[in-house]
């Protein structure tokens, strides 16, 4: 339920809602960060904090799955292009 109500949240718009709902699915009793919905968690809430300018955040969260174990090995890309954003994020000209 936490995480469609957090991919509902982020896609309407409601971004910090949205981390919170995705932050609630890591929470529950059981879960670790190896499966491959739990990867996905991570990285809306790697991109919903690219959207709000929260690099250092979403780089915390972009680099909390270890991407080199077979399950997760085909998303190494996705992490690759989200740690790029950050860096373009984070261009001086980029500041606000």
């Amino acid at each position: 339920m936490w995480y469609f109500n957090g991919i509902n949240q982020h896609n309407l718009g409601n971004v910090r809602e949205g981390i919170e709902s995705f932050k609630r699915v890591l929470e529950l009793p059981g879960r670790s960060l190896i499966s491959i919905k739990d990867y996905n968690v991570c990285i809306y809430i790697a991109h919903s904090y690219i959207t709000i300018g929260e690099y250092d955040l979403a780089e915390n969260y972009v680099n909390s799955v270890d991407t080199t174990k077979d399950s997760l090995r085909l998303f190494e890309y996705r992490k690759e292009s989200l740690l790029e954003q950050i860096e373009y994020g984070r261009l001086p000209s980029r500041s606000k």
